[in-house]
């Protein structure tokens, strides 16, 4: 996909957060600032909540306007409507407009699994900034059930050992630490990060 691709973007951003519910901090800090780097030089960044948190110029308005432009050229079931309809429901995530940013998320989830089909790179990424939303929001059994989904999604198609795939069981590790179930939790964000540290070599984006 390349570094710059939306769903590269929004894995280091998922991968980010997972090294910070571990502890690692300074590792989390120095992939947001290369995503950051990558996002600058990048046109195609909308579907990543990084490109939301970083460019300052992208606001609500615009992003809405950008929408309700794109949704009448091609229509509100086009994958690239679908990318504004993420990027719009991630921002209002960030903003703690969480009620219009969880419609939003079902709507993109929904369009995509029609369109695209359910075991798409981009569906299962979808599913996964449902779940997170959900997870925000304190539906933890709702977010634990998409998240499985995307894991499972993930394994099948990019197989045990991808970072999606990694990161995913790491996302439901942290879900579950939020929850409570700590002796759970701590197994499966070791083998998320063990995985992750012999997974994403020193040329990989992610690294």
């Amino acid at each position: 996909l390349g570094p710059t691709h939306p769903d590269t973007l929004a894995l280091v951003h998922d991968n980010a957060k997972l090294l910070k519910v571990m502890g690692k901090d300074g590792e989390a800090e120095k992939q947001l600032k290369r995503a950051m780097s990558w996002n600058s030089s990048s046109s195609s960044n909308l579907d990543s909540e990084i490109a939301l948190q970083t460019n300052g110029v992208r606001t609500e308005r615009l992003l809405r306007s950008e929408l309700q432009n794109k949704a009448a050229e091609l229509g509100r079931r086009h994958e690239q409507t679908f990318v504004l309809v993420n990027s719009l429901a991630l921002l209002l995530k960030s903003m703690g407009k969480n009620q219009e940013a969880l419609q939003l998320h079902r709507e993109a989830l929904e369009g995509r699994e029609e369109v695209l089909g359910p075991l798409h790179p981009s569906t299962l990424q979808t599913r996964n900034n449902l779940s997170l939303q959900l997870q925000a929001m304190g539906r933890f059994e709702e977010a634990k059930k998409h998240l499985q989904s995307a894991y499972e999604g993930r394994k099948e198609v990019f197989g045990e050992t991808h970072v999606a795939t990694l990161t995913s069981l790491g996302n439901f590790g942290a879900l579950l630490k939020a929850m409570g179930r700590y002796d759970e939790a701590e197994p499966i964000l070791d083998k998320a990060l063990k995985g992750l540290d012999s997974t994403v070599g020193p040329s990989h984006p992610l690294s």
